[in-house]
C-alpha cells in the first residue's frame, strides 16, 4: 500500500494511532491499521490508497470470523475498488453515508475570488475580515513555535461549544494526539494558523499536505466562544488561505468537509466521498 503523499499513510500518523487507542483495540493488516470504535474496526487511513490482494485476503479471513470493518472518508476510486472486491468475494458492503466533498482550486487571487465569486454571506464575511484584520494577530507554524501554538489550539477547543457537547478533539478518541504527532514531526507538510486578540487565542485552522499531489487538506478548524463573537473562525480561515496562496503561488485545498455550509460556500469543485461498512 502506498500513495506516498497521503499523510494518513505516514509513519507519524500510524504511530499516533497507538497513542490514542489501547493496543488490544488496534488491528494491523499488512500496511493497514484499524482501531476498534464502538465494536467495529475502523480504518485509520483516508481518501485514496491502494489495498493489495494479500491485505484483502486477510480482511476476508477476519470478516468470515464475524468481524466488521469500516472505511471512512474514502474517495470514489477506493470506494469502487472495494465494491468490486466485495462483489467478487460475496462480502456485504453498506454505504453508511455519501456526499460531495468541497474543494477549492485557484491559480491566483484568492482575495478576488472571496470578494466577487462566492455567495453573499462569504463576501460579507470576507469584507468584514479585510476591514478588521489589523485588530488581530495571526501567528502560524511556519514562523512561530509550533508547541506554543498547539497549546493555544487546545485552549480554544476547551473554551468552545465542542467541549460542552463532548465533540472537542480530546473527547473524540483523543484526535488531538493524531494531529499533534504529524504537526510536530512534519514541518514541511503541515501548516497551523492561530488568531489572537489582546494575546488571547480565539480560533485556529490546521492544514496538512499530500506531498505527492501537492494538495492541502483542511484537517481541523475551530473557534472559542469569545472568538465566535469576533467572527474569528472566519477571519483565521481567510487569513490562512491568503497565506497558502502566498506560500504556494496557488490555492489547492480539499476542505475534508461533510455538509459544512462554510466550506460549501468556498468551493469551486468537489468529489464524491464515502463512509462504508464491510461485513459478512
Amino acid at each position: 500500500m502506498c500513495v506516498a503523499g497521503n499523510f494518513t499513510l505516514s509513519p507519524f500518523w500510524k504511530s499516533a494511532v497507538y497513542d490514542r487507542f489501547l493496543k488490544k483495540d488496534i488491528l494491523e493488516i499488512g500496511d493497514l491499521i484499524f482501531a476498534k470504535i464502538n465494536g467495529v474496526f475502523r480504518c485509520q487511513h483516508f481518501f485514496d490508497f491502494h489495498i493489495n490482494i494479500q491485505n484483502y485476503d486477510e480482511v476476508k479471513k477476519y470478516i468470515n470470523k464475524g468481524i466488521k470493518f469500516q472505511f471512512y472518508y474514502i474517495d470514489q476510486n477506493l470506494y469502487e475498488n472495494i465494491k468490486v472486491w466485495c462483489d467478487e468475494n460475496n462480502v456485504n458492503l453498506k454505504v453508511i453515508d455519501s456526499w460531495s466533498a468541497p474543494k477549492l482550486k485557484l491559480l491566483n487571487n484568492i482575495a478576488n475570488y472571496l470578494n466577487n465569486e462566492c455567495g453573499m454571506q462569504t463576501k460579507k464575511n470576507y469584507k468584514n475580515y479585510q476591514k478588521n484584520k489589523n485588530n488581530f494577530a495571526f501567528l502560524d507554524s511556519k514562523s512561530n513555535n509550533v508547541c506554543e501554538l498547539w497549546d493555544d489550539v487546545l485552549k480554544i477547543d476547551e473554551c468552545s461549544w465542542k467541549y460542552r457537547e463532548n465533540s472537542n478533539m480530546k473527547s473524540l478518541d483523543r484526535e488531538d494526539l493524531q494531529y499533534q504527532k504529524f504537526l510536530f514531526n512534519n514541518h514541511e507538510d503541515s501548516f497551523l494558523n492561530v488568531i489572537y486578540k489582546d494575546n488571547i487565542p480565539l480560533a485556529y485552522s490546521l492544514f496538512f499536505k499530500n506531498n505527492l499531489t501537492k494538495q492541502w487538506y483542511a484537517v481541523k478548524w475551530g473557534a472559542s466562544d469569545l472568538g465566535r463573537k469576533y467572527y474569528a473562525g472566519f477571519f483565521c480561515l481567510y487569513n490562512h488561505l491568503e497565506k497558502l496562496e502566498k506560500m504556494e503561488g496557488i490555492v489547492d485545498i480539499d476542505f475534508w468537509g461533510r455538509r459544512n455550509s462554510t466550506y460549501d460556500s468556498l468551493k469551486n469543485c468537489e468529489n464524491d466521498r464515502y463512509h462504508i461498512l464491510v461485513s459478512k
